[in-house]
């Protein structure tokens, strides 16, 4: 019997060798142990705090990109930070956003395996939350355009940042599932921006900055979920 131990040993060896990323995910996803159903509950929840944090986050994306619509209509500001050359200033301000995304995700698309997916995660939210609430105290429009250009940077690293992280962190069997629930909270951040802005510019005459403050909270409240919530990609 003594040759078949190490035999047996190497094959041991081999099975553990063969297991992948995705066999421990389904494994913790699952709970197979003798811990017994509640334990399962209880890892199962763990992961759908994970995908709800990152939902959250994803739907600062919207709410911070679909705010200017609602601006750019609102006739004090137009007033105050435009001056009737909604032209010029307008179109600057709109585009300023798409211009820090490109240059975003160009950057964490190229550096983000070297920091890290959730880092690059956590640090485009607290550039859009700061960007937002900057947005909001703004003095000028030329520091509202610098505010939103810093803005589509944090946009950007959200964007190349975070369906990876959906991705990477979800188990085989449920991983389709997992990041198009992510990626629904898209359209929960263009609902909260509608909503907000009819409550505030339709039902009542709130200022605009109130309504831009409002709309950096959903990258507020996803930059602390996902800090205390979701880990790093084992990948």
């Amino acid at each position: 019997m003594e040759p078949l131990v190490p035999s047996l040993q190497r094959e041991a060896q081999k099975n553990v060798q063969r297991r992948s990323i995705d066999d421990f995910y389904e494994e913790a996803y699952n709970a197979t142990s003798s811990a017994g159903t509640w334990h399962r509950i209880r890892q199962q929840f763990r992961y759908w705090l994970i995908y709800l944090a990152l939902g959250v986050a994803n739907s600062g994306d919207a709410t911070e990109l679909g705010s200017m619509n609602f601006i750019l209509a609102n006739s004090g500001f137009k007033e105050e930070m435009l001056m009737g050359d909604l032209k010029q200033k307008g179109a600057k301000l709109a585009s300023a956003i798409f211009l820090g995304m490109l240059i975003g995700g160009i950057l964490t698309g190229a550096y983000g395996d070297r920091l890290g997916r959730r880092p690059t995660l956590l640090v485009g939210l607290c550039l859009n939350t700061t960007a937002g609430l900057c947005a909001s105290v703004s003095p000028t429009i030329q520091f509202l355009v610098f505010s939103r250009f810093i803005g589509g940077i944090g946009v950007g690293s959200i964007l190349s940042a975070l369906p990876t992280v959906a991705a990477e962190t979800s188990c085989p069997s449920r991983r389709g599932f997992f990041v198009t629930f992510v990626a629904s909270f898209y359209t929960v951040g263009a609902l909260f921006t509608a909503v907000a802005a009819l409550y505030m510019f339709g039902r009542n005459d709130v200022h605009w900055r109130i309504f831009v403050g409002a709309c950096a909270f959903p990258c507020l409240c996803g930059a602390i979920m996902v800090y205390f919530l979701v880990p790093e990609s084992a990948r």
